[in-house]
């Protein structure tokens, strides 16, 4: 048990899944000390509760990390944290939604393509550089 560490209230973090059509959601409770922390992850009349006993310890600040998992999303737009004794609740509105940048949409973008060609050109170059060393390595040891 660490000396001297101060106690510290859990941050507290809702992962959202990225497909909206997932049934799965987590609630992340982080930089907490000491670890006397419970948390209970709420959507609908669905509920999952998680023992303190499973906090993670970071060895580099000595704060306890906690995830909670939640099977089943009864009700999407209403997902409640509960850690600590605080109530935290994550309406849909206030979830950040996430998006993938297609890359066939960026093929025609000016700087996309110089930002190609420039990749190319170091990997070309990377290539070349080995080759190089390699050959005069074997050229050091011929002779």
């Amino acid at each position: 048990m660490p000396t001297g560490r101060s106690s510290s209230e859990p941050s507290t973090y809702l992962l959202t899944p990225y497909n909206s059509s997932s049934k799965y959601t987590a609630c992340l409770a982080t930089d907490y000390f000491p670890q006397n922390v419970n948390m209970t992850v709420t959507s609908g009349n669905k509920e999952q509760n998680q023992d303190k006993s499973k906090g993670l310890l970071s060895t580099i600040d000595f704060s306890y990390s906690l995830l909670g998992f939640l099977d089943e999303l009864k009700d999407p737009n209403n997902v409640t944290c509960r850690v600590a004794g605080t109530v935290k609740q994550f309406p849909k509105t206030d979830q950040l939604v996430y998006s993938c940048i297609n890359v066939e949409e960026k093929k025609g973008d000016p700087q996309y393509n110089l930002l190609s060609l420039t990749i190319f050109g170091l990997r070309i170059l990377f290539v070349k550089s080995i080759v190089f060393n390699v050959l005069m390595t074997i050229r050091i040891w011929v002779s």
